[in-house]
């Protein structure tokens, strides 16, 4: 086997470099598959912090991966243009943990650093994802992603066209120029369109340098209900697509604030320096400022 069974029931690698001079892309995926396939998951530990070069891993079941650290522990190949974590339609509430996981590190980017399809639960914590042409990418739904620094390399740092949690999250930019730190929507350049949209964003920091912190094109079905309570944005924010969206103790940096057609309310916040410029102002029936 490509593990062994720890007394505690976990799982942990055998046969792996942590040196970042192996691909072990098999071994680490042959775990994966004889964990789901004999347990239907369960935690699997990369053996020590390290370097652990892969290319494209599909996690399965409940199976969670887990490392020593976001810093300590890196999982991926910033070369090579691959989703590097695929959750197929099996995974429920399988995840991520203490990892860092290295995503296709180019503007021009066709991959995901991480990808979740429809209808899928996961939980990932305590975890750096960066690079793809959107860091995170996920369709799925009653997810959380918590504790986490994400970093795309050209689209977004967060697509999330599905229904999840994101608590304590830090959407940033580096020296890419990142489009939207937050994005709901189609088109994207890489993942289907969504369809049903409703997001529950806590202490999340929106505030890189992107060209907008939050937009949301959900089309004509105007379905992205999204709610962000204590966030950050220090980029324009643009909702032309949005069914409902509420800013709760928030924090503004930005003055271009679009509204869109659907209703918005905004309770408890401020607005750093001068007046946040939203057309219609207080007095316009779809939004609510107190």
């Amino acid at each position: 086997m490509p593990f062994k069974i720890n007394d505690d029931g976990t799982f942990t690698l055998t046969g792996v470099d942590h040196t970042g001079m192996t691909d072990n892309t098999a071994n680490i995926q042959s775990a994966i598959n004889s964990i789901f396939d004999n347990y239907g998951g369960g935690y699997l530990w990369l053996p020590r912090p390290g370097n652990y070069q892969s290319n494209g891993l599909i996690m399965k079941g409940s199976v969670t991966l887990r490392g020593h650290g976001s810093r300590n522990t890196l999982l991926g190949s910033v070369a090579n243009n691959v989703n590097q974590i695929t959750f197929d339609t099996s995974v429920q509430q399988g995840g991520l943990r203490d990892l860092f996981i290295a995503g296709h590190q180019s503007a021009t980017s066709t991959s995901n650093a991480v990808t979740v399809p429809d209808n899928v639960p996961v939980i990932i914590r305590d975890c750096y994802i960066w690079g793809g042409s959107s860091a995170l990418y996920t369709r799925g739904t009653d997810g959380t992603i918590d504790n986490c620094f994400i970093l795309g390399w050209g689209f977004a740092n967060i697509v999330s066209n599905g229904a999840n949690w994101y608590k304590r999250v830090k959407a940033d930019t580096s020296d890419n120029p990142v489009q939207h730190g937050f994005y709901q929507g189609t088109p994207v350049p890489v993942g289907p369109p969504g369809s049903v949209m409703e997001n529950h964003f806590e202490q999340c920091d929106f505030s890189g340098n992107f060209q907008k912190s939050v937009s949301i094109f959900a089309g004509d079905s105007h379905t992205a209900i999204s709610i962000f309570e204590g966030c950050v944005f220090s980029s324009p924010i643009d909702l032309r697509q949005a069914m409902h969206t509420s800013f709760i103790g928030c924090e503004f940096g930005a003055d271009d604030f679009i509204p869109g057609n659907g209703t918005l309310s905004i309770v408890g916040s401020v607005k750093l320096g001068t007046t946040l410029l939203i057309p219609g102002g207080a007095k316009a029936g779809n939004i609510n400022i107190t």
